[in-house]
């Protein structure tokens, strides 16, 4: 992907195209929604639990990020999210 942003193949989102089995769309989706669910409903079972490794706190932030750019594909990102993004470069594979 970034080989493709550098080439200048991929200059917007609608570039992208990510093929997932279903089983992986499934298993992207429980990543996201799991902790969110489990809040929502907590009041139904309070005995249930959540573990640490269920939430991903860079991940929240990415999905923020995502969800921030979804809804106004135009506007640049806040300068205050620069330094996060500097950090945790989403397009830097050896993170991963």
């Amino acid at each position: 992907m970034s080989a493709g942003i550098e080439a200048g193949a991929v200059r917007e989102t609608a570039d992208l195209v990510i093929t997932l089995s279903a089983a992986e769309q499934r298993r992207l989706l429980d990543y996201i929604v799991r902790p969110y669910n489990f809040f929502r409903h907590a009041d139904r079972d309070p005995l249930a639990t959540l573990e640490e490794d269920d939430i991903d706190p860079d991940g929240v932030i990415g999905h923020a990020l995502t969800a921030l750019t979804m809804i106004s594909p135009r506007k640049p990102l806040p300068d205050t999210i620069k330094p996060y993004l500097e950090r945790h470069d989403p397009l830097d594979a050896a993170q991963f």
